[in-house]
């Protein structure tokens, strides 16, 4: 699989400016975060299903998370 990935020859561009753990490419300067991308709603949509999951968790798992 490596030897194919590298066959491509967007493999390096892509290696160089990415990493395998989050935020990390970011925080040494190989990538920026593009807001514009993420937009506005999907943030919104994470809050409130965790917020859902955070209500109803003592009464779907039988214990409460605080």
């Amino acid at each position: 699989m490596d030897s194919r990935k590298k066959a491509n020859p967007d493999w390096a561009r892509f290696v160089a400016l990415t990493s395998n753990i989050p935020f990390v490419a970011i925080a040494r300067g190989r990538n920026r975060m593009a807001w514009r991308e993420i937009g506005w709603m999907r943030p919104v949509i994470g809050l409130l299903v965790f917020a859902a999951f955070l209500a109803a968790h003592s009464w779907l798992f039988g214990a409460r998370p605080y």
